[in-house]
């Protein structure tokens, strides 16, 4: 049983909708709300529409965008206290978790499918921040991807009542797409037709279709159908294309995202920004002869401007930048905005892929969802050659000043321009372990002098972040599941398990778990954080299926008794879960299997066919006597003499 509350009439529906009740109607019958199948009954309680009391019809209000749905029922239905929010919280947990570690174990193949399904989505999401209504948006881009309303709506149920950094696990599909067959198209035809559908006074497809038609006659060309144009520029004709020819170029401008530089909109870790800069220090990384420059990756909260996580490498790379971003959420929790520039490491695929509005790379349908989307961050990027929009690159201007006239840094500094070069430049360089402590004594200096902060108004950048932090809203990581956090890892492929015991390599470290021993011989992907190799490595099939957490196998001294004992310990207890495993296994022993072995039936003997006489010349010989006589060696030569004689008399009478 339904509540009345639940049901609306189509005036109330278009009120809500903020339509005119014509338009509702019209999409009640675009969409057939209302045909008899989906009428609601006690045997049908999926139905969307019934009759209503007085005259007319009341449609169920799951028909209105989600985001109505829950303001409605938050209007007549208040949520009442739940004894049992914590269980259900758990559960929820628990099938989140499970959803992850299934989406973990198939194949990337599958993986690509739901990634696909989610940058749509996220997708729609951003038009409907631009101002579009969650219908036009669909529809929109289901157009421009080839995929139906029905569909995305179909999609967007799956993840209904889920966190949007859960949604990628639930989109994961089972089904195979069917594939369509292509019709051969002129390309002239196809040029012709572009050239009239792109415009701005906007003609329909079959109105193209139909003058294309006149000119095919002329040319003798054989068109296929009007649909197959519609799909090619659907599929083929980038949608920035279509608004701006169709649209004009205020229309494109306004699906880029709008600009915010008011830093009191945000509260701590809503907005993190994100860059490189490369030090004016000569460094020397271990096994390295020749002396190079460390760049600095960073992350900086936008609201009190403290840098939130950093990371040292030898070049600008997008597994440097995810690797802090991991530190982002581990330490902090996941933003819920990042703005990147446009440099071929800030804005890779691994990372920012499936985002709108991006500049650099080419974008593709089927570009993989990045890491920010993949955890429910959204991606903002800034201006080409618009390096002041981000508030990282005046904080790199205070550090970099610090870092690289700091006292251990003397006779490195390479100054900040060719122009500048000091006169001691090259003179030494310095350790990057020595490095490294002066990078963290200075961002913590940083942070935590009031003095540099001239906006803090006597606060330190520390303090402002605290303050905020402790009353907002934060997804902290303890929401992610484990597979989530693997997500930034660096990934190493083609790694082989070793004999004699399935161990993998990475770095001089060995790392073992018991369900490699069934991959010796094979490669399989390690994830790993290359600035703790002592921890555990992630190991996945080269499929992208999880296989298993290896931990990090340490070396012992060579004459060190208690760790030989501690191994021994660890090698029996091996041994001893082995040998129990393989008896439950094995449940019937050697000599019940030698029980069951039927024993052959007696063979018949064979018949004889060929007999050979006893007599004339075919006749075989009379076997000698049972006690024999042993001849002298006299006796022989005499013998043998007889035989030679008579075999000279048989040869004369020839």
């Amino acid at each position: 049983m339904t509540a009345d509350w639940e049901w609306l009439p189509a005036a109330d529906m278009a009120r809500l909708l903020d339509i005119s009740p014509q338009a509702f109607n019209a999409n009640v019958r675009r969409w057939e709300w209302r045909a008899p199948k989906r009428r609601w009954s006690r045997s049908n309680p999926d139905g969307v529409w019934r009759p209503a009391e007085g005259g007319g019809y009341a449609y169920h209000y799951r028909l209105l965008p989600a985001r109505l749905q829950v303001s409605h029922q938050a209007q007549h239905q208040p949520a009442p206290e739940d004894p049992t929010a914590d269980r259900r919280e758990r559960k929820q947990a628990i099938a989140r978790d499970e959803a992850w570690a299934f989406y973990e174990r198939q194949p990337d193949k599958k993986k690509s499918a739901a990634k696909a399904k989610l940058a749509i989505l996220l997708q729609i999401e951003e038009a409907v921040r631009g101002g579009m209504g969650k219908d036009d948006a669909a529809a929109m881009v289901g157009r421009q991807n080839g995929v139906g309303r029905s569909t995305i709506f179909g999609w967007y149920e799956r993840v209904a009542g889920i966190a949007r950094a859960d949604w990628l696990p639930y989109l994961l599909d089972h089904r195979a797409g069917r594939q369509r067959s292509a019709e051969t198209m002129p390309e002239g035809a196809w040029e012709i037709f572009k050239g009239d559908y792109l415009r701005e006074e906007q003609p329909s497809y079959a109105e193209c279709y139909n003058r294309l038609k006149d000119v095919a006659k002329a040319e003798g060309w054989r068109l296929p159908s009007c649909k197959t144009f519609q799909r090619r520029v659907e599929q083929d004709v980038d949608p920035r294309t279509l608004v701006l020819y169709r649209q004009g170029a205020d229309a494109l401008e306004r699906l880029y995202p709008a600009q915010r530089r008011d830093k009191s909109v945000f509260h701590a870790l809503e907005a993190v920004n994100y860059d490189g800069h490369k030090i004016d220090v000569f460094s020397l990384w271990p096994g390295q002869k020749k002396p190079s420059r460390t760049f600095l990756l960073g992350f900086q909260d936008i609201y009190s401007g403290m840098i939130v996580s950093w990371r040292l490498d030898q070049a600008e790379t997008a597994y440097a930048f995810r690797l802090a971003f991991g530190d982002v959420i581990e330490t902090w929790g996941i933003p819920d905005h990042v703005w990147s520039d446009n440099t071929m490491a800030a804005a890779a695929k691994e990372n920012t892929g499936g985002s709108a509005g991006r500049y650099r790379f080419k974008i593709k349908e089927d570009d993989p969802v990045g890491l920010f989307g993949l955890v429910g961050s959204e991606i903002h990027f800034t201006k080409p050659r618009h390096g002041q929009a981000k508030p990282i690159e005046r904080a790199f201007g205070t550090l970099s000043r610090y870092i690289s006239k700091a006292p251990e840094c003397a006779g490195a500094y390479t100054g900040n321009s060719p122009e500048n070069k000091p006169s001691n430049y090259g003179e030494r360089a310095i350790e990057l372990a020595e490095l490294v402590k002066v990078v963290e004594r200075e961002i913590h200096r940083f942070n935590h002098d009031p003095a540099l902060n001239s906006a803090g108004k006597g606060r330190s950048r520390a303090e402002v972040f605290a303050e905020s932090y402790a009353k907002s809203p934060i997804r902290t990581a303890k929401g992610l599941a484990d597979e989530q956090r693997r997500l930034w890892l660096l990934a190493a492929e083609g790694v082989t398990c070793r004999q004699p015991d399935g161990s993998v390599w990475l770095h001089e470290n060995r790392y073992w778990h018991e369900r490699l021993v069934g991959l010796i011989g094979k490669k399989v992907v390690l994830r790993f954080d290359p600035d703790r190799l002592h921890q555990p490595v992630h190991v996945y099939r080269l499929d992208g299926s999880f296989v298993c957490t290896a931990e990090c196998i340490g070396d012992t001294g060579f004459a060190d008794a208690e760790a030989s004992k501690r191994h021994a310990r660890a090698v029996g207890a091996w041994r001893k879960a082995g040998r129990t495993m393989a008896e439950a296994e094995r449940t019937l022993g050697i000599d019940k299997v030698a029980a069951l072995m039927p024993q052959p039936e007696a063979a018949p003997l064979p018949e004889a066919k060929v007999v050979r006489p006893l007599f004339g010349n075919l006749a075989v010989a009379a076997a000698p006597a049972a006690e024999a006589r042993t001849d002298t060696q006299q006796e022989t030569l005499t013998n043998f003499t007889r035989g030679m004689r008579a075999l000279r008399l048989v040869s004369s009478n020839d």
